[in-house]
């Protein structure tokens, strides 16, 4: 149970650490290497495109590929978070999620969190180093 605490500690301080503003996006994304920029916008791409496609909005932390690509760089799981996604445990493992607004009850919400999803794209496609 101590051990489950420092965790949740750490990852509260990690989770703090992170500016979720535009500014600290793009300070994330600068610390990328361009392949891991592509990825980013691949997952972007598709989350723009289908919205509610919830595997396309849930990353695993452990997730081999995902840290091969993303998760292993500086940055890489702090710009998800800078855009929004917020880190979960489900079934004892850890996620990146980005939770979809209930588009019937909170339409203002929903829209509000679409209109950031295609900034994030759009910030993505246009950086440059």
């Amino acid at each position: 149970e101590r051990l489950e605490t420092e965790e949740r500690e750490r990852d509260a301080a990690w989770l703090a650490s992170i500016e979720r503003t535009t500014g600290g996006l793009t300070k994330q994304i600068s610390l990328l290497p361009p392949s891991a920029r592509a990825k980013l916008l691949e997952i972007y791409t598709e989350v723009h495109k289908r919205p509610e496609n919830e595997l396309a909005r849930k990353v695993k932390l452990e997730n081999a590929k995902f840290h091969e690509e993303i998760g292993q760089h500086e940055g890489g799981k702090e710009a998800l978070v800078a855009a929004g996604w917020s880190l979960q445990k489900l079934d004892g493992e850890k996620f990146l999620v980005l939770v979809e607004p209930n588009l019937e009850t909170d339409l203002d919400g929903w829209s509000t969190w679409f209109d950031r999803i295609k900034e994030v794209r759009e910030i993505l496609e246009n950086y440059h180093c």
